[in-house]
């Protein structure tokens, strides 16, 4: 196999703006497992995933396609994709987090 010296972490270089996952559940590039751990570190970030049932890699632009255009329109404007996912032929789960916030220490 192959020897990481640096492999990636995502909990080390965490974002502030929203992320939107779209996860195939038999995605063979991305496995589910990778997803939900990028997912659950991104703690600054407003952040949803959706996971497609069915779907493979990049649902958004195969499995999706049929509602694709409704979805880029509500991440446009940084909206929750429930509506518009229900409007989908395709069963998916939505899971949505907010940044979590700091714990403020007082000064001793």
């Amino acid at each position: 196999g192959i020897d990481y010296k640096n492999p990636y972490d995502a909990s080390k270089y965490l974002v502030s703006i929203p992320i939107y996952y779209f996860q195939g559940a038999r995605d063979p590039a991305t496995p589910m497992y990778t997803a939900l751990y990028h997912f659950t570190v991104q703690t600054k970030s407003n952040r949803q995933f959706i996971n497609v049932a069915g779907a493979a890699h990049a649902p958004l632009t195969s499995s999706l396609r049929g509602c694709a255009d409704d979805l880029w329109t509500a991440i446009s404007s940084q909206r929750t994709l429930g509506r518009e996912l229900s409007l989908c032929s395709r069963q998916t789960v939505l899971t949505v987090r907010q940044p979590e916030q700091e714990s403020k220490k007082s000064a001793q």
